[in-house]
């Protein structure tokens, strides 16, 4: 019987176990595991009294006054059980007249005067002495004959169910239905199982009662546990759910292409806008190889701003090239960033924005810093830029090269007299007749405007020869007459050529040589051409 009612105990200390594992060691779960525990020791204490056979007496009588302590502090557990859940799911409790009953104070007061009844219960006053009775099937066992001061230990009986009392009437506070029945569950199970342990008190019950309130505070107890991490589990994933629909909500709002791929090469994430940039939705993309890309349907689009799952740090791409569902060439930026799952899985995080339209500007911007409005040609600048580059390289080669500086006669009085708008009409059909001469060439000559009337032109590759030849070609071109606003119009240009590297060996001089040349022939004529020669500085001066 010793042993028996003893393996009765275990059963409660199983479910304690299970219920700080399942439940995270909360304050409820360890309110819950004390209370086991003292159900252990009460089942201990009765079970050492069936011990007679193993201990002496003496042993006995300390270790049931001992684990008495079990059914003295069951109450006060209870009162802390249903102060943690009323003041978890009901706050304004604390606002209420219930305060004064329910409250920390009263919980220690009710552990202080279990203390006290314990104490007096390790006395002869509480308990006078143990007498051997038959029990179950003849098997006998002590009870404990109650002294003068027996009463303390009854007051924590009529203590008990006025906490259970108490405790059902603040239930109907609780506005969590399921909660509520969890409580109310707990607390109907207590008070028969603890109205089945009041028997022990009688000789009569064998004590036997102790065994069966145990199985009845185990089991209520055990379900109450489960039910609780069942809607534990049930209000994390609707919590979960909640905040991946959030998520889900903020990525899909984001203008960003958001998406991520696993190793199997597979999009695990994908947002609105990155979908639609590729004509599909984020269902149609996730859980597919990054290879739906380059279907039949969608051939020819490129995937540059696709992650690639090796990358073992983060990346930042200052621009990709891409091309949308019509086929329309775009540049993104993107980041891609290299994560490790709980399960030990790597993903890759990548965030692209569209930079198309800025793109575009700065290449505007470009634009219009080395080009001329009004022709179209490139301007002062680039002639600039390009005059120096080609000048080291033709060093580097061991080459020549030929600047020309070109001038337009009698442009001024045109301009004053036919209108600036007409002015503005000539120089673009200069521009286009200068440019006309350099595609015939097909020599790699570059053309300028670089301010005014006037026009440069680089030929690289070039000696004297292949200069003059290009200069008369284009006073030919200009012997042509311009038709503009019903007028027509000659117009004449003067020529100046400097050569690299017998005029100047750098781009500024090889500028001003060919300046010089060209103001040379203006001072003789117009309407012609010269090859820069150093006197020229002295008559130009």
């Amino acid at each position: 019987m010793f042993i028996m009612m003893t393996l009765f105990a275990c059963f409660p200390l199983i479910i304690g176990i299970l219920g700080l594992f399942l439940l995270k060691k909360s304050r409820i779960s360890i309110a819950l595991f004390m209370f086991l525990v003292n159900i252990i020791l009460w089942q201990l204490d009765v079970a050492v009294l069936y011990a007679h056979k193993i201990l002496n007496i003496e042993t006995i009588d300390f270790l049931f006054r001992l684990f008495r302590s079990g059914s003295i502090f069951l109450a006060p557990n209870l009162l802390y059980i249903s102060y943690l859940v009323l003041t978890e799911l009901v706050p304004d409790i604390r606002k209420s007249l219930w305060r004064y009953v329910l409250n920390k104070f009263m919980i220690i007061l009710l552990f202080a005067w279990g203390a006290i009844v314990f104490l007096i219960g390790m006395t002869r006053y509480g308990i006078d002495r143990l007498e051997m009775m038959n029990g179950f099937e003849g098997y006998s066992f002590l009870f404990p004959i109650g002294g003068y001061g027996s009463g303390f230990y009854l007051s924590m009986l009529i203590i008990m169910f006025t906490c259970l009392f108490i405790s059902f009437l603040l239930s109907k506070k609780i506005t969590d239905k399921e909660m509520r029945s969890y409580l109310r569950q707990f607390l109907f199970a207590t008070t028969i199982g603890y109205t089945i342990g009041f028997f022990n008190i009688f000789p009569q019950s064998k004590l036997l009662a102790s065994s069966i309130a145990v199985i009845v505070f185990a089991t209520s107890i055990f379900i109450t546990i489960i039910r609780i991490h069942q809607k534990k589990i049930k209000v994390m994933n609707s919590e979960l759910k909640r905040q991946q629909d959030f998520l889900r909500t903020i990525i899909d709002m984001n203008p960003s292409f958001i998406y991520a791929i696993n190793q199997k090469r597979e999009f695990t994430l994908v947002n609105k806008a990155f979908a639609e940039f590729y004509g599909m939705t984020p269902l149609e993309m996730e859980g597919k190889s990054k290879e739906i890309l380059s279907s039949n349907d969608r051939r020819g689009f490129k995937q540059e701003n696709v992650n690639d799952v090796k990358i073992t740090k983060e990346q930042f791409i200052p621009e990709e090239i891409t091309f949308d569902k019509q086929g329309n060439k775009k540049w993104l930026q993107t980041v891609k960033i290299p994560i490790h799952t709980s399960n030990n899985e790597k993903i890759v995080l990548g965030v692209s924005i569209d930079i198309t339209i800025r793109k575009k500007q700065e290449e505007e911007m470009k634009y219009l810093a080395y080009h001329d409005t009004l022709t179209g040609l490139p301007n002062r600048r680039m002639f600039m830029k390009d005059l120096k580059d080609l000048t080291r390289k033709a060093e580097q080669d061991n080459n020549y090269l030929a600047v020309l500086f070109l001038d337009l006669d009698r442009f001024k009085y045109i301009n004053d007299t036919m209108s600036h708008s007409a002015g503005d009409t000539l120089l673009s059909l200069v521009a286009y007749q200068l440019e006309s001469c350099i595609r015939e060439e097909e020599r790699g000559y570059l053309v300028y405007r670089i301010g005014g009337d006037e026009f440069t032109i680089i030929l690289p590759d070039s000696h004297t020869l292949e200069a003059e030849l290009f200069a008369k070609k284009i006073l030919k071109k200009f012997n042509e007459p311009l038709n503009i606003k019903g007028n027509t119009v000659i117009i004449t240009p003067s020529i100046g050529i400097s050569i690299y590297p017998e005029d100047a060996l750098d781009a500024d001089t090889l500028m001003k040589n060919a300046d010089i040349a060209m103001y040379y022939v203006k001072e003789r004529g117009k309407n012609g051409y010269e090859i820069f020669k150093p006197n020229m500085k002295e008559t130009y001066f």
